[in-house]
């Protein structure tokens, strides 16, 4: 079995992801007290994967970047990164630490046809 801890970023805290984005509040949680996400990062670093979500930058309203890359410190084998991806040219503007795999969800990309006419 695979267990990949997941972490949601928005306003440079980890959020509780339930109900609508508007809704969303910190996280209280039973492994930190933390709402910083290096710290919620690093209560999950026994497992070797992390997915991390951020909210702002899905929502095209900034992103948390700086705080989120500081994660690779931690030694994660990977770091499946879901920033809102639309189309197959962001991944060239954005430098992805090492460690972090990005992630292409389907509420993000605009069609399957400009993704793959960016091939």
């Amino acid at each position: 079995m695979r267990i990949i801890p997941v972490i949601d970023v928005m306003n440079g805290m980890v959020v509780h992801a339930k109900g609508d984005r508007q809704s969303y509040r910190p996280i209280k949680s039973v492994i930190t007290t933390s709402t910083e996400p290096y710290k919620v990062a690093e209560a999950f670093s026994d497992f070797p994967e992390l997915y991390i979500a951020d909210i702002d930058r899905i929502m095209k309203k900034g992103d948390n970047f700086n705080t989120i890359f500081d994660i690779e410190s931690i030694g994660f084998e990977k770091v499946f990164f879901d920033f809102g991806i639309s189309d197959l040219g962001e991944l060239y503007d954005v430098k992805l630490p090492k460690s972090f795999v990005p992630v292409l969800s389907t509420e993000s990309f605009l069609s399957f046809e400009k993704i793959h006419s960016k091939k």
